[in-house]
């Protein structure tokens, strides 16, 4: 096993302990906000009179702020928090000028909406007209302690909501994610093997019916994309955020190659039921069985993501095939350009997707470890290319040695005969 296949397993691994993992998202919540709220209220009950008599809005507020992601807990916190505060602040104003009565109360909950409908406040905006609401017609007699409570207690329920949500199992959002980038994987194999019994068969398309089939990558990429950019602001502030860094780089980085490869194969059923006709086909006999054949080889990649390696025996019969295909293209007459060149983009295409899907478990490694290996055969040709030339040096000086030797030799021997 190559170490490329090593770590590819080690990383399935974590996905696979990832979608398995024994704190399901949805049981975390429930307990998280269950513990929350109760100590929230106890929390509440535990303030100083008159406030302990308005506990009930503590767990309100701790009920708010849990969210998966522990950066949305602090902001839709801080937005609930002044969102009651503005709501206050709307009912006192309101109680200065009137009374409690079905005028003053349509007037706070208008007023309340409107503020409301700013924005900012996002899913909180609620929140405005209902606390106006709360103040301006549960607040009597003690209109200044129930205000004082109000504005105390859900606070203080937010803030140990928060806390809860920060310390206590922060969620990572990846058994979700997971669970959408599997479906979204399954429907491309789907649409894979669909496509390829198409050009098997032969024959006309029912474009309606595959136009549908195609729309139906959108739904999974959609939830796809949503639960992707949840798991990237479930990083912010996340305790667990570096332990899990690698579960969540493998899981991204494979819902990445994914959504590329969902719209490659989109655009290539898009060519086929628009352009594969009977009178006028892209491919013709003999091309059907090689394309067919490629695009059947690409679902059987998808369809084994753990043997999706650069070397794996089903990563290499698709790269044959569309090889292979890509052959028959130069070798086939075509009798228009246009039929050439729409036959060369299913093919181009399908050599993309395999690119793509693969190329994030180790492609760029084999390059690497390709241009390591080229690097190091030209460094061993330069060391011996300068050891030759060093020798080289080594015969030139003895043999200039050698020669001022035999002069100076001559030379004494023709002073010798002079003499």
């Amino acid at each position: 096993m190559t170490g490329i296949e090593e770590r590819y397993e080690a990383s399935d691994a974590n996905a696979a302990r990832a979608s398995g993992l024994a704190h399901h998202p949805l049981v975390v919540r429930v307990f998280k906000t269950a513990l929350a709220a109760g100590v929230a209220y106890a929390a509440g009950n535990a303030l100083p009179g008159p406030l302990d008599q308005y506990a009930y809005y503590a767990p309100l507020g701790a009920v708010t702020v849990i969210y998966p992601a522990v950066a949305d807990s602090v902001l839709q916190g801080a937005k609930a928090v002044a969102a009651v505060l503005v709501g206050v602040g709307l009912a006192v104003l309101t109680m200065f000028i009137a009374w409690p009565d079905a005028v003053s109360v349509a007037l706070v909950i208008g007023v309340g909406t409107a503020i409301a409908a700013v924005g900012w406040f996002g899913e909180q905006r609620s929140w405005v007209p209902l606390a106006a609401l709360f103040v301006l017609t549960a607040s009597e007699p003690e209109t200044e302690g129930y205000v004082i409570g109000y504005v105390t207690q859900l606070p203080l329920g937010a803030a140990i909501g928060l806390l809860t949500n920060v310390l206590l199992f922060p969620q990572m959002s990846l058994h979700d994610l997971d669970n959408v980038v599997h479906a979204l994987r399954l429907r491309i194999v789907e649409q894979l093997k669909q496509m390829a019994l198409v050009l098997q068969e032969g024959g006309e398309l029912d474009r309606a019916r595959w136009r549908e089939s195609l729309q139906s990558l959108d739904e999974p990429r959609r939830e796809m994309r949503d639960m992707w950019n949840q798991a990237l602001r479930s990083q912010r502030g996340n305790i667990r955020s570096r332990r899990w860094s690698g579960v969540q780089h493998d899981l991204l980085e494979l819902a990445q190659a994914l959504e590329r490869c969902s719209f490659l194969i989109e655009d290539v059923g898009l060519t086929l039921t628009e352009f594969e006709t009977g009178d006028s086909p892209i491919f013709m006999h003999e091309l059907r069985d090689g394309a067919a054949e490629t695009l059947d080889a690409l679902a059987d990649v998808l369809a084994h993501p753990h043997e999706a390696t650069p070397d794996s025996p089903r990563t290499r019969h698709a790269q044959e095939a569309v090889d292979r295909l890509m052959r028959q293209l130069e070798e086939v007459e075509f009798t228009d350009a246009r039929r050439r060149i729409l036959a060369s983009e299913v093919a181009v295409s399908a050599g993309r997707v395999l690119h793509t899907y693969v190329r994030r478990h180790g492609i760029e490694e084999v390059e690497e470890r390709e241009r390591k290996r080229e690097q190091e055969n030209r460094e061993q040709e330069q060391r011996e290319q300068e050891s030759e030339d060093a020798d080289q040096e080594q015969r030139d000086a003895a043999d200039a040695d050698e020669q001022r030797e035999t002069q100076g030799a001559d030379a004494q021997r023709e002073s010798g005969r002079s003499g």
